[in-house]
């Protein structure tokens, strides 16, 4: 008996060494692969900005050509591109504001896949009857984002419209390979002194934390769920709230906030309105971080909805027609 232990001790420790090694060499080539494509749409970039020198209006061929082959390249890249460059085209500390502008359309028109995935993740998440359910009104997503697209429709038996969220497909696989090479990348600046102190790979990582979260929808459900809870006493502040029989890893049904607009849209109104959005804004942030300890996880302007709020038709109330409500939608978990 003890001899057969230990020949199954030895045969199991070799399945397990075999199998570390195949995930091993599978994660390598998977990572590398990933680099080259990335690699391969990235280097006409070398070819294409040189040329703008030698094509008369330098700006003209940079607005025609260079940034619509960068927007595509980035749609191209996948989630992980398309979530930086989202966070980056809100710092006009770091890049010009031209380049934050062009780079703000990610925000809210990120390539979208097609309505037959999007079959293939409702299907899997509700069964095959999924459309005696729900209906869809549109195949045409109105919104996509660089998880997740989504799409207006209803729950059979009710009036009012729901939002679809159906996760991208392939997209744990894709953001898996970015952030190995990603970590791959800090970890090489890390081996020099005078950068290890800015700790790459431990912001590589909490940034994998937060990208990973955000592909389990059940996620951001409790997340709504509890930003719901904290904002119930502020009237400025809505939260989309879920339909819990419709919670799913990759499919997320929840409440449709009519007549909203884009908080971009609003960049060029009067200054009372803009200040009165900068200060609900404000305040929810603050009341975010200070008081809830739990914090929007993806507060770019493309999640920022304005509605303008309902007044009782009373005289004291006409100095307030300005005022708006935010709506916070897309929430990527709470930090």
């Amino acid at each position: 008996l003890l001899a057969l232990s230990e020949a199954q001790l030895r045969k199991n420790g070799l399945e397990q060494l075999l199998v570390r090694a195949w995930k091993w060499s599978n994660q390598t080539l998977r990572m590398w692969a990933r680099f080259v494509s990335l690699l391969a749409l990235s280097s006409p970039l070398a070819l294409l900005l040189p040329m703008g020198k030698y094509m008369g209006s330098h700006e003209k061929w940079e607005a025609e050509v260079v940034w619509p082959y960068v927007q595509w390249a980035i749609g191209c890249a996948g989630p992980t591109s398309i979530k930086l460059c989202q966070w980056v085209s809100t710092r006009d500390d770091l890049l010009p504001p031209l380049w934050c502008t062009r780079l703000a359309a990610l925000q809210d028109e990120a390539p979208t896949h097609s309505w037959a995935s999007t079959q293939k993740q409702l299907a899997l998440a509700f069964g095959m009857g999924w459309d005696q359910k729900i209906s869809v009104e549109d195949r045409m997503p109105v919104g996509s984002g660089c998880v997740a697209q989504v799409y207006k429709g209803y729950i059979k038996g009710r009036a009012e419209p729901v939002a679809i969220k159906v996760l991208h497909p392939h997209i744990n696989e894709s953001v898996g390979a970015d952030l190995d090479v990603l970590r791959s990348i800090a970890a090489f600046f890390e081996s020099f002194p005078k950068l290890k102190p800015l700790g790459p790979v431990a912001i590589v990582d909490d940034f994998r934390l937060r990208m990973v979260e955000q592909l389990d929808l059940r996620n951001e459900a409790s997340h709504l769920r509890r930003f719901i809870k904290n904002f119930e006493n502020d009237s400025d502040v809505e939260f989309p709230y879920p339909i819990d029989e419709y919670v799913h890893e990759k499919v997320l049904v929840e409440s449709f906030l009519t007549d909203a607009r884009p908080i971009l849209e609003y960049t060029g109104c009067d200054e009372e309105t803009k200040r009165r959005l900068a200060d609900i804004g404000l305040k929810a942030v603050m009341k975010m971080l200070l008081l809830d300890n739990l914090v929007h996880g993806d507060l770019h302007p493309g999640n920022v909805m304005v509605t303008k709020k309902k007044y009782a038709a009373a005289p004291e109330a006409k100095a307030q027609a300005a005022s708006s409500w935010l709506h916070w939608l897309g929430l990527g978990g709470g930090g």
